[in-house]
């Protein structure tokens, strides 16, 4: 197996992190807020009610819009399942982290993971994926107490050949696990089911005149509901921070790319980014004026949410991290420009073509 790249001298400097983050954060006294992290492979915005589609059938995420701030403009670092959640739960770029592909990689046990940080700070941490590439065995279940990766009642698709489950599965997972779990928890939710091929159930066969992707979505929007039912209905929802995102997005076709992971448009890159502050937050409130249902056209990136959560969880970030709080933009402030760095390396990989990295100047 391909060992991941990494410098000598940045895996000494991740360790020296580790241990600063968990020690800063271990002796501060939070908000006793809730997180849940919701995670949809492979949602294009453009396909969600809440960014204006029409046809969309996702009454879940666009209730979470209305009673949030929506950013319009984010992008992923890596159009791949894998990089991309390991930028997402670490706040680096994968030049920092090095997982640079969905195969032969695994997140090092120096670097620091959200999960991980909560966790020390007696937070009850769980995770349910829908896919066999965030296994445990790739490292991402760091930090989690309960880290429910089981494909074995599974399907198989025919393409891609990554083992999956449906999103009835993975929410049933996570409301098993909720029944038991103390407050403050973190629980990590990935839904596969958006990623081709796509075969929506039964019932959401003719969404969008027939569109199966959006099916996919609209599935996968109704089993979300479930989740958020329940905090609702244990009075839960009210002291839980909602941040609804997802890897990255697909090509259909737009430019010779059908799927995603080997180029870098738009139409891979952009994700939606939902964050529903609750109302016990203080943030639930800027100058007097309420945030819910707010649009933020200001630039952000996935690796923005590591920070973002933490700070609204009652934590300052303190360390060195490739990403930056978005709190700011909650408060209704400007934030400076930032180069935002992605790539795709999968080409390299698999083919031994031209490996493709890019950056955008936001102004």
């Amino acid at each position: 197996m391909r060992k991941h790249w990494r410098l000598g001298a940045l895996a000494a400097v991740a360790v020296g992190v580790a241990a600063i983050v968990i020690l800063t954060f271990a002796g501060r006294k939070p908000a006793r807020l809730n997180l849940l992290l919701v995670s949809i492979d492979t949602l294009r915005p453009d396909h969600l009610g809440a960014y204006g589609y029409a046809q969309a059938r996702t009454p879940t995420i666009d209730k979470l819009a209305r009673e949030g701030v929506t950013f319009e403009d984010v992008i992923t670092s890596v159009p791949l399942t894998l990089p991309s959640h390991s930028s997402m739960l670490t706040g680096l770029s994968p030049l920092a982290h090095g997982i640079r592909d969905n195969a032969n990689f695994r997140l090092a046990d120096e670097f620091v993971t959200l999960a991980e940080v909560l966790r020390a700070n007696s937070y009850t941490t769980g995770a349910a994926v829908g896919a066999f590439i965030l296994d445990r065995r790739y490292g991402l279940n760091q930090g989690f107490t309960y880290y429910d990766d089981d494909m074995s009642r599974g399907r198989q698709p025919s393409s891609f050949g990554y083992p999956e489950r449906t999103a009835d599965r993975v929410t049933a997972s996570a409301l098993e696990w909720l029944k038991t779990a103390h407050e403050p928890f973190m629980l990590f939710l990935h839904y596969y089911d958006p990623h081709a091929p796509y075969q929506p159930p039964a019932g959401f066969q003719n969404v969008a005149g027939g569109n199966p992707y959006d099916g996919e979505i609209a599935f996968t929007d109704q089993e979300l509901g479930k989740v958020i039912a329940y905090l609702a209905a244990q009075h839960l929802l009210k002291r839980t921070l909602v941040i609804l995102t997802a890897d990255h997005g697909e090509g259909f076709g737009e430019h010779g790319e059908q799927t995603h992971g080997l180029l870098l448009y738009n139409g891979t890159l952009r994700v939606p980014l939902i964050i529903r502050v609750p109302e016990a937050s203080r943030l639930a409130r800027v100058a007097g004026k309420a945030v819910r249902g707010t649009f933020q056209q200001q630039p952000a990136r996935t690796i923005d949410i590591y920070p973002t959560a933490l700070e609204i969880l009652g934590y300052k970030q303190m360390t060195d991290v490739d990403g930056r709080s978005l709190v700011p933009m909650l408060e209704g402030k400007t934030l400076p420009p930032v180069v935002s760095y992605f790539e795709s390396m999968a080409s390299y990989f698999s083919y031994r073509w031209c490996p493709l990295r890019g950056v955008r100047f936001n102004e």
